[in-house]
């Protein structure tokens, strides 16, 4: 479940006993923005300070103790490893906690995102051109580069957890939010999951989380090459109706050429190279960690006859495609 999502709120269907309530007495709560598996998201206002902000609660009426032992164990530990991401690509958390008077609920705070998820820009447009998916991936690739260096994984980087917002001066600014299947690299660290379940979206999942094989930063690096591809391509490179023959695909099928999915497009070829590295079987044979993707990222630029990308973080405007 995204953290933030787009402005625009989910229609009414029944009146939701948050919406117009005072948060344990520091944020106004306005309206759902969005409805996930294990809570909500309200858009809000911090009290008396009158900024705009998302909060996640997890459902009322959800009993951890007996669907999910670990659901609050995870939920502190997504809060908490938030909390220190303190970068320009990663949604900011401001405050977290129980709800006072409620003996199984949970919020986080955090900033609003007034924007769009990179999933609704895909449905809309379908195929981004190749500066703006090079511009779109790096600033992913710099986010996940900080949560990297926290020892943290982030295990479902998908287009519905990457936001498209604009800054203070109108440019395009890209934010990852949703944590909430975090793992710990650090030695020691305790696996919260839930025993034979997979954790993740189909889609997106990376050959090692299928296997229940060992999962570390490469494996968001793979999540990242399907992004690319989904991005240049407008389809991504295993999708089928149902969900067993997709992760089948990830396990065994090497992706295809973009032009076999989508006979449309003309990718540069060493964007194509360089995505169908990400998305190998073996983790070995990945770009080694972030530093090394966006190494890759601007040795494809030189190819392309592009000046390797410095400056702002941001996406600059789109002029033409490749």
């Amino acid at each position: 479940m995204a953290e933030s999502v787009s402005t625009s709120e989910q229609p009414p269907e029944e009146h939701d006993p948050l919406v117009g309530t005072l948060l344990n007495d520091r944020y106004q709560i306005h309206s759902v923005l969005a409805n996930g598996g294990m809570g909500k998201i309200y858009r809000g206002e911090q009290i008396p300070l009158g900024r705009a902000v998302a909060i996640k609660v997890r459902h009322i009426g959800y009993v951890g103790s007996k669907e999910d032992p670990q659901f609050q164990k995870r939920f502190f530990l997504e809060a908490s490893i938030l909390s220190k991401l303190q970068h320009p690509n990663v949604v900011t958390l401001f405050d977290y906690g129980r709800i006072e008077k409620s003996d199984n609920a949970y919020f986080m705070v955090m900033e609003f995102l007034p924007g769009e998820t990179l999933h609704r820009r895909l449905r809309a447009r379908g195929v981004l051109p190749a500066t703006e998916t090079l511009a779109l991936v790096r600033q992913i690739a710099r986010g996940l580069r900080e949560a990297h260096r926290h020892e943290v994984v982030h295990r479902d980087l998908k287009p519905s957890n990457v936001m498209l917002v604009a800054d203070d001066d109108g440019e395009e600014v890209v934010k990852i939010v949703d944590f909430g299947l975090v793992k710990m690299l650090a030695e020691g660290a305790e696996e919260l999951t839930k025993d034979g379940t997979f954790l993740g979206s189909p889609r997106y999942m990376s050959p090692e989380q299928i296997s229940h094989g060992r999962v570390d930063h490469r494996t968001d690096i793979y999540s990242l090459g399907i992004i690319m591809y989904e991005c240049l391509c407008g389809r991504a490179p295993f999708d089928s109706e149902k969900s067993v023959h997709t992760l089948i695909a990830h396990l065994q099928q090497p992706p295809p050429p973009m032009r076999e999915k989508n006979a449309d497009v003309a990718v540069p070829e060493a964007l194509e190279l360089f995505a169908r590295r990400c998305l190998e079987k073996d983790p070995n044979a990945r770009p080694a960690s972030m530093e090394d993707f966006l190494r890759g990222l601007a040795e494809c630029e030189s190819a392309m006859g592009l000046t390797p990308h410095s400056g702002r973080n941001t996406v600059p405007p789109v002029s033409g495609s490749f």
